[in-house]
């Protein structure tokens, strides 16, 4: 076994941190010090009172694409509550939710889904209409959350940022035929990670699951066709409600699904925007593949013009419905 010891000058003096590498043979990739690991990321707990929006900086300044952290369910929930009870008595941490539009559209900065909650009785409730930013409440141990002013006239409050090491899954993950380092900016200093010989697979945002290059997100949410392929397209990178273009496709969508054992249909990308019966994917893709519920597209009170996963086919099949209907949906897009 070698040791690789990486040396940074800084301004706070000289940090050095130790990767120890092993040729051909396993390796478990740690969080720099001061952070801790918990499912593939790193988190960390800032004392330096600040408002949301530099925390959001401080947080995006460490690299690698660290945020506000992101909770994606109860068991997130607890962990990051620990750290911070043992480590802060402030009146609130900042955590990456916020409502961008201040339409009530609640989302997460690093473009997790926004599907768990954990908001204390009575909120959000936008106080004076001013209330756009989450935070930790200290009096539920951190745990619960309300929405406040992001400014600092309004609050100042103490913040936990969250990155994702690359090739990281879980605290005895082990990496192995390696042939380069990868250097990752950390804050003052740098830490040496090892890269596997194989090609990277694209990465999607937590909540978000990869499939033959493209990232699909199940909402459990209602809206109308057209308010859910809005809120697809503001993720960014180009992603629509979703186009399926085979049953292979269309069998990892429905299985996806129908693990939430959901109640209702769900929007996929498909419309007829002309109302004439020709169908579009509105990603532009090709309409070959189709997989109608039989007697479907009938387009019952002629007012049926977008399409919907049937929960009575376990979301393999299609079904025309009226556009102003509220469904889940799934949004699609190629990282």
């Amino acid at each position: 076994m070698t040791s690789v010891i990486v040396v940074i000058a800084t301004i706070m003096g000289c940090v050095i941190f130790t990767v120890d590498v092993t040729n051909g043979a396993a390796v478990r990739i740690s969080c720099p010090p001061g952070w801790f690991f918990y499912r593939s990321h790193c988190y960390a707990v800032s004392k330096n009172p600040a408002s949301w929006a530099d925390a959001e900086y401080d947080c995006v300044s460490y690299g690698h694409g660290a945020h506000l952290a992101s909770i994606m369910d109860d068991s997130e929930a607890a962990i990051i509550a620990s750290h911070v009870s043992a480590n802060q008595d402030a009146e609130g941490v900042w955590i990456g939710l916020h409502d961008p539009e201040k339409n009530g559209r609640w989302k997460w900065t690093d473009g997790s889904m926004f599907n768990y909650a954990a908001w204390k009785t009575g909120v959000p409730d936008n106080a004076k209409g001013k209330e756009f930013c989450v935070v930790l409440v200290t009096g539920s141990k951190y745990k619960k959350w309300n929405d406040v002013g992001c400014g600092p006239v309004i609050i100042e409050t103490q913040s936990v940022s969250e990155l994702q090491l690359p090739g990281a899954s879980d605290p005895d993950h082990v990496m192995q035929s390696f042939s380069s380092f990868c250097v990752v900016l950390l804050g003052c200093m740098i830490l040496g990670v090892q890269q596997s010989e194989a090609a990277p697979r694209s990465s999607c945002p937590p909540g978000w699951f990869f499939y033959k290059a493209n990232c699909y997100g199940y909402f459990r949410f209602r809206l109308t066709w057209s308010e859910a392929e809005f809120e697809c397209a503001s993720y960014g990178h180009g992603a629509h409600l979703a186009s399926v273009m085979d049953e292979s496709e269309a069998s990892i969508i429905g299985s996806h699904v129908s693990a939430y054992s959901p109640n209702v249909d769900v929007w996929i990308g498909l419309h007829d925007p002309e109302q004439n019966r020709r169908w579009k994917w509105n990603d532009g893709s090709m309409y070959n593949f189709r997989a109608w519920q039989n007697g479907e597209p009938n387009n019952q009170g002629n007012v049926e013009y977008c399409v919907e996963l049937l929960i009575g086919s376990k979301f393999l099949k299609w079904n025309d419905a009226p556009c102003k209907m509220e469904n889940h949906f799934v949004c699609k897009y190629k990282p």
